[in-house]
């Protein structure tokens, strides 16, 4: 029995579909509308009781030496240490310790210096990273502390950062085992706790918790409100519901029945009456990703929102 619907080419198109994605079901209705606004979340007032935590992964690597640098007597240290990979003094953003401590950002880091130095809403910290305990040079080199599995391998790096698990066993990720958590706190609301700006991420997956992922505005033409996009969708709601005895089948049907779900929430909280937001955030990849962010942030008293986390 082959069934298609008419937004689906192909296996491969209701393989994808499958994700429980936002953006694979497209949302239409939810990211055209969505689209239309200025990208940027208003500050909640003081007597909601709403908390998101935005967290901005790069996969790339990133040479720390060069990303926090000692000025003054600690920079003739550190250009011998560096030689030609040294940023040169006069190149580097001064930000000065409580402890009177000055040090030089990276030239690249402009727009954040001030958040630091004058804002004071960033704080920045050091000698972190995947350690089974805090270990010195001499006890990893004779082996006297447990390490990180595949401790210098970057992609092992990756996803113990992501699921909090050094020495492995661990198949959720940080994000989702606190979304198990504060999803009762969102309840009666079906919005999922946790979103994927870029897909699905393993830092979101939890035990009993899964996250929604944004791939970025996509439009499904059809998703109008029409009377005939409205037969289409009950036809589809129905076609998901069969009992097809068949696993995957099964599985594949449920996830893109709850993406439509959580589409079709996003769907009626962008239809309701919120305040207009003004601020741009930059037209790159990263920037593209805060603004949805931003746009889901905006509706969340319409999604019935209190805690939520979001991966970018």
């Amino acid at each position: 029995m082959n069934i298609r619907h008419p937004f689906l080419r192909s296996r491969r198109d209701f393989m994808r579909f499958g994700c429980r994605t936002i953006s694979t079901v497209g949302a239409a209705a939810a990211f055209g509308q969505l689209g239309m606004l200025p990208a940027f979340a208003q500050a909640p007032p003081t007597t909601e009781d709403y908390k998101a935590l935005v967290c901005i992964f790069l996969f790339g690597g990133s040479d720390s030496n060069n990303v926090i640098v000692p000025v003054g007597a600690g920079y003739n240290a550190y250009q011998t240490v560096r030689q030609n990979l040294a940023i040169p003094q006069a190149s580097l953003l001064p930000v000065t310790t409580k402890a009177n401590q000055t040090y030089g950002l990276h030239p690249s880091l402009a727009a954040l210096a001030p958040f630091y130095n004058t804002d004071k809403r960033l704080a920045l910290v050091a000698n972190v990273g995947t350690l089974v305990s805090p270990t010195t040079k001499a006890e990893f080199q004779t082996g006297a502390k447990p390490v990180p599995i595949n401790l210098f391998s970057h992609s092992d790096q990756q996803q113990q950062w992501q699921n909090a698990a050094p020495r492995g066993g661990q198949t959720t990720g940080w994000g989702g085992r606190i979304a198990d958590r504060i999803q009762l706190m969102n309840a009666p609301s079906n919005f999922p706790a946790s979103v994927g700006i870029t897909g699905n991420a393993l830092q979101l997956i939890g035990a009993t918790t899964q996250p929604s992922a944004i791939n970025g505005n996509i439009t499904l033409e059809g998703a109008d409100h029409t009377p005939a996009s409205d037969a289409r969708n009950a036809a589809l709601d129905q076609i998901l519901s069969l009992e097809s005895g068949v696993t995957l089948i099964q599985a594949a049907s449920g996830a893109l029945k709850g993406a439509i779900d959580v589409a079709k929430l996003v769907d009626g909280a962008v239809n309701s009456s919120t305040p207009a937001i003004t601020a741009q955030f930059p037209t790159t990849e990263l920037g593209n990703q805060m603004a949805q962010v931003a746009k889901i942030i905006q509706v969340r008293k319409a999604l019935g929102m209190k805690r939520q986390i979001f991966f970018c």
